[in-house]
C-alpha cells in the first residue's frame, strides 16, 4: 500500500515534528482517508503527511458541520428543527442542513416574586426592587427639603439685611442694590 500511496500521492502538511505528523495520520485514518507519513525534503529533521491524490481535497478541507443549542420557553418549541438547520446551512458555505445537530432545550414556564411588576408612582419595578426606589425616593425628597429649608433662611436673611440697610443708611440707591 505504501508503494500505491507513494505513487500518486499528494503532501498535505509539512515541516512537521514526529508527534505532530503521527497525529495528523491517526486524524486522517479515522476520517478514512489513507495517510503516511515521510521525511520531508524541505526540512531536515521534519516529517510530512502524504495522501493519495484523489483523497486530497477532503484531507485539506474537512466537512463543515455545525451544532446548535436553543433554550426556550414551554413544552413546544417556538421552531421546528428542520427549520433551524436549513438556516444555519444557508449561513455557511459547503455546510449541509443533514450536517447540522440541533439540541432544543425546554425551560418551564415560571412566575417568580422577583420577575413581578410593583407601581411606585408612575415608576413600575419589580417587586424585589420596590424598597430600593422608596428608599432612593425618600432620600430625593429629604435633600430637596433641605435645599428649600436652605434657601428660605438665606431668602429671610437677605430681606433682614435689606430692611437694615434701608434703616441706617440714606443712600437707597446702594440698599437695593443688596
Amino acid at each position: 500500500m505504501l508503494l500505491v500511496l507513494a505513487a500518486c500521492s499528494v503532501p498535505v502538511a509539512g515541516g512537521l515534528d514526529e508527534g505532530q505528523a503521527n497525529r495528523v495520520v491517526v486524524a486522517l485514518d479515522r476520517a478514512g482517508l489513507g495517510a503516511a507519513k515521510e521525511s520531508d525534503p524541505a526540512s531536515e529533521g521534519r516529517f510530512r503527511v502524504m495522501v493519495e491524490q484523489g483523497e486530497a481535497p477532503h484531507a485539506i478541507a474537512p466537512k463543515p458541520t455545525a451544532s446548535v443549542l436553543l433554550k426556550h420557553r414551554g413544552s413546544t418549541p417556538p421552531i421546528d428543527v428542520h427549520e433551524v438547520k436549513r438556516l444555519v446551512a444557508g449561513a455557511a458555505p459547503g455546510l449541509a442542513p443533514e450536517d447540522v445537530a440541533v439540541v432544543m432545550i425546554p425551560r418551564p414556564v415560571t412566575a417568580s416574586a422577583d420577575r413581578t411588576l410593583s407601581r411606585l408612582g408612575p415608576i413600575t419595578a419589580t417587586r424585589s426592587s420596590v424598597a430600593l426606589l422608596r428608599l432612593v425616593t425618600a432620600g430625593i425628597v429629604v435633600v430637596a427639603l433641605a435645599l428649600l429649608l436652605v434657601v428660605l433662611v438665606l431668602w429671610t436673611r437677605l430681606r433682614r439685611l435689606r430692611a437694615a440697610a434701608l434703616e441706617e443708611g440714606p443712600d437707597l440707591q446702594q440698599a437695593r442694590r443688596i
